[in-house]
């Protein structure tokens, strides 16, 4: 899962406890969760993309898939079924 933050809807102490709820249950359930800001995107989509490249490679040979190009499962999940 990708997420672009910004520091715009961090302000509020509950924006920021909404969004450690939505991380930890993600990950506790095994999803990798990359966070980048909008400065990041927009400034350094180089590096962004390099980051979220070298993540597939790692989960991808972790899970077996010897050849990048084999297809692997894919889901979709909606917000609502991201987080319980």
């Amino acid at each position: 899962m990708l997420e672009a933050d910004s520091f715009e809807f961090h302000g509020e102490r509950s924006a920021l406890s909404r969004d450690c709820v939505r991380y930890d249950e993600l990950a506790s359930r095994g999803w990798i969760v990359l966070r980048f800001m909008w400065e990041q995107v927009m400034l350094r989509p180089g590096w962004v993309a390099q980051v979220v490249a070298r993540t597939v490679r790692r989960r991808r040979a972790e899970r077996g898939f010897a050849d990048p190009t084999e297809p692997g499962p894919v889901t979709h999940l909606g917000p609502s079924e991201a987080v319980a």
